[in-house]
């Protein structure tokens, strides 16, 4: 996503700046564009560019969360969910950000079974909805996965009549996802 994104044109170079806005090393260069203003771009620096982006990226949370910068060092430990264990969102999923540590050894101690799903959030999830008809709001693709164990606890739930709670949209996509690819049947996989 890029701002502002109109004026940029592919093969223009974008290079990063570091959190006190001095430049890094890592340039990016324009390689393509989408009708939405979003592009695609190839970077070129000292090394891996993920293993950079702690020092170099923000947070992407509304200026009203964070009112100065004094708070960066904060939010990166408190907008991120306990469960949370591989790169890939650009967001991370808002009802995972209730749970601690202490509230998933409550809910094991009173007997309820926890078991996670992935799902890489995308940039869709920061696209309003533009249509008249809901059904032709234009849809990104997400990657997800789901494990052997979470599968085979969530079919065994629902073989014994027990309760399957989805914690948040973020999860119902992926179970959604699953079940509409391979019916009610829960299959693992990405």
């Amino acid at each position: 996503m890029l701002k502002p994104g109109r004026r940029l044109r592919v093969g223009a170079t974008i290079r990063l700046l570091k959190r006190r806005r001095e430049p890094s090393e890592f340039v990016g260069t324009i390689v393509e564009k989408n009708e939405e203003g979003h592009g695609r771009l190839q970077f070129h620096g000292p090394g891996e560019l993920r293993a950079a982006l702690g020092s170099l990226g923000e947070l992407p949370l509304p200026p009203y969360i964070r009112p100065d910068e004094t708070r960066a060092s904060v939010d990166r430990e408190r907008y991120q969910t306990v469960f949370a264990r591989e790169l890939g969102s650009v967001a991370a999923p808002t009802a995972g950000l209730h749970f601690t540590p202490e509230l998933l050894a409550a809910l094991r101690a009173a007997g309820i079974e926890t078991h996670f799903v992935t799902l890489h959030v995308g940039l869709g999830t920061f696209a309003p909805v533009k249509s008249e008809e809901i059904t032709a709001h234009p849809m990104h693709e997400e990657s997800y996965s789901v494990s052997e164990s979470t599968a085979e606890a969530i079919n065994r739930a629902k073989a014994e009549g027990r309760r399957v709670i989805a914690v948040g949209t973020t999860s119902v996509r992926v179970l959604e996802s699953v079940a509409e690819t391979h019916g009610r049947h829960l299959v693992a996989g990405d």
